[in-house]
């Protein structure tokens, strides 16, 4: 039977450091750091979900990935050339 993926809690330390480097990309002119939308109204009203909150919640509902190569590869696909 297969079970359900709990979502996982980063060390605080590790979690600082993950969005301290995702909040450096949208500040950054050299990523597409766009909010998207979310249909999530309780949590985003104006429908609106920021990069920093939808990549947290991607790697928090993923526990099996190493946040450090994740955002890694996130700034090589979202790198302005």
């Amino acid at each position: 039977m297969p079970t359900i993926k709990s979502k996982v809690n980063f060390d605080p330390e590790v979690d600082r450091q993950i969005v301290r480097e995702l909040t450096d990309m949208t500040s950054s002119l050299s990523y597409r750091t766009e909010p998207c939308y979310s249909a999530d109204n309780s949590h985003f009203p104006d429908h609106r979900m920021s990069f920093v909150d939808k990549h947290l919640r991607y790697l928090k509902s993923h526990p099996s990935l190493d946040p450090f190569k994740y955002v890694a590869n996130l700034k090589l696909m979202t790198k302005i050339r």
